[in-house]
């Protein structure tokens, strides 16, 4: 069973407490795969002790990636937390060579470099706040969110996609995550003086 929290697209998290529920009733021969790529965003005080729960519950594995907080998507790395034996038996499969040296480096890099990492995610959990805030003036539906983007529902995706694309800002329509009639945001830099390309509230996104 994969469990991402926070989820995409709704940017929702499982509470911890409720997580450590869940994982005491699913059978030990069942796997628990927690999706952690948007973990940074969350709130501190709801992020689950992951650790504690692969020791205590063995059948849970945690993924993690560089590709959202760290901002090396394009490079495709990332890791698992998991009980000895199940790493193992992932190391087993998996096939050589798969993370590039350029991917490594980089990752090295950025564990080195922790305060620029922090920076980044305060940066987005703050512009996120204040455009759930401006959603929330304009009495707009939306998802409150613990990730890096927020989504909400329009009455005409479509028409949105259009103006928002001529003012140089690209959404996700929902439709391809599962959810028509509602948009996915995602949070970037606020806006500069004159730069139309990151749009009203610092919203740039893809």
């Amino acid at each position: 069973m994969w469990l991402p929290t926070p989820h995409n697209p709704t940017g929702v998290a499982v509470d911890p407490a409720e997580l450590e529920r869940f994982a005491a009733a699913v059978p030990g021969d069942c796997m628990v795969v927690l999706d952690e790529a948007y973990r940074s965003y969350v709130d501190p005080g709801s992020r689950p002790d992951a650790r504690r729960l692969i020791g205590e519950h063995p059948n849970v594995l945690v993924q993690r990636t560089f590709s959202k907080s760290y901002a090396l998507a394009g490079l495709r790395l990332g890791y698992a937390l998991g009980a000895s034996n199940v790493i193992a038996a992932i190391a087993g499969i998996r096939p050589p060579f798969s993370v590039n040296v350029a991917a490594i480096a980089a990752g090295e890099a950025a564990l080195a470099s922790p305060d620029w990492r922090d920076y980044a995610v305060e940066l987005v959990r703050r512009e996120r706040a204040r455009l759930e805030q401006l959603l929330s003036e304009l009495g707009i539906e939306y998802y409150p969110s613990q990730a890096n983007f927020v989504t909400m529902r329009v009455e005409d995706p479509a028409r949105l996609h259009q103006a928002m694309g001529a003012a140089g800002v690209t959404v996700r329509d929902g439709g391809d995550l599962g959810l028509d009639g509602w948009i996915r945001i995602s949070i970037g830099a606020p806006a500069r003086d004159g730069d139309r390309a990151r749009g009203p509230q610092g919203a740039a996104l893809r």
